[in-house]
């Protein structure tokens, strides 16, 4: 009879445990079902720009994306990784060196008020959408280090807003297009390592702004333009690995803030122009492997920014005035 008693008070306690162990079991082996990520439930911004980076996601196969927080879970698309969101739009991407594969698909131009569009550092192929020249509050554009091909549209042009076009060290193709040179605003450009061709536009000096400019590595040829040397805001130029011709600019003397300059590997010819002497901001200076002749300024070595020049591969004249200084790296 009292162990009959003590049993009936210890069901409930009995049942209780039951209950838990079953509910524990149940709750470790239930799949988890995630929420069908809508566009439509997105206020943040408009749907169209949801749309957009969609598109972006899968045309780029983002789920083996490096980082892809919050993409396609989150209703908020300024928690997305990379997205920045001001006043209701998207207006800065920047996914580099995120793994991005694929191409940038064309409805990119939905994204009306981007002005920030960082990709460089991936594996995107395809050619320029030529929608990203819709894009007019595009401030900097960088696609530095991808696969993209074809030729760099002339709707670039645009772009006026732009400060920044780094396109080096993809796979373009054809000439500069003359085009560019109507992009005023521009203080940074590279077409570094690519494969163009044709000639430098030679109303290239209408880029009054530009401050640094790259074209090396890729079969640029004719001569470098003189309108080159009227932009007074270079600091930083390297045209090198090309086939430029014709004679050093007389006119580099104009080139007032210059700290870096790099001519090599072109048949360049002609003689070096004592007024390289008034670059006195002048850090670097290689002219190597190229056709000039003649005498080089020995005073160059004054200079009170000096530090490193390479004349190798010319036939010039007093280089050895230069051994034995202290001051400059000398080739």
């Amino acid at each position: 009879m009292e162990s009959r008693l003590i049993n009936t008070k210890q069901m409930p306690r009995y049942y209780y445990t039951i209950l838990l162990i079953f509910l524990l079991h149940f709750s470790i082996n239930a799949q988890v079902v995630e929420p069908i990520f809508s566009e439509d439930q997105v206020t943040e911004i408009p749907v169209k720009e949801v749309q957009a980076l969609l598109s972006i996601y899968h045309s780029t196969n983002g789920d083996p994306w490096k980082k892809n927080k919050n993409w396609l879970k989150s209703l908020t698309p300024s928690c997305w990784f990379g997205v920045t969101v001001n006043g209701g739009h998207v207006t800065e991407l920047v996914l580099v060196g995120n793994n991005l594969t694929g191409e940038i698909p064309h409805n990119i131009d939905y994204l009306t008020e981007l002005k920030i569009l960082y990709l460089f550092d991936n594996e995107i192929e395809g050619s320029f959408p030529v929608e990203i020249t819709h894009l007019q509050l595009l401030k900097r554009l960088n696609l530095w280090k991808n696969k993209i091909s074809g030729s760099i549209p002339v709707e670039i042009r645009a772009l006026r807003k732009l400060s920044e076009l780094i396109l080096a060290q993809n796979n373009f193709s054809g000439e500069i297009p003359i085009e560019i040179t109507e992009l005023y605003m521009l203080e940074g450009l590279s077409f570094a390592e690519n494969n163009l061709e044709g000639e430098l536009p030679k109303q290239i000096g209408l880029m009054s702004n530009l401050k640094w400019f790259s074209a090396s590595h890729n079969q640029l040829s004719g001569s470098i333009p003189a309108s080159l040397m009227e932009i007074e805001s270079l600091t930083w130029i390297s045209l090198s690995h090309n086939n430029l011709e014709g004679n050093f600019p007389e006119n580099i003397f104009k080139l007032k803030e210059i700290s870096h300059i790099d001519f090599s590997f072109n048949k360049l010819g002609g003689t070096l122009p004592r007024s390289l002497l008034e670059l006195n901001k002048l850090t670097h200076f290689n002219i190597s492997y190229n056709q000039i002749h003649g005498f080089f300024p020995s005073e160059i070595r004054d200079l009170p920014s000096i530090r490193r020049v390479v004349t190798i591969g010319n036939v010039l004249l007093k280089e050895s005035e230069f051994v034995g200084s202290n001051k400059i790296e000398i080739q």
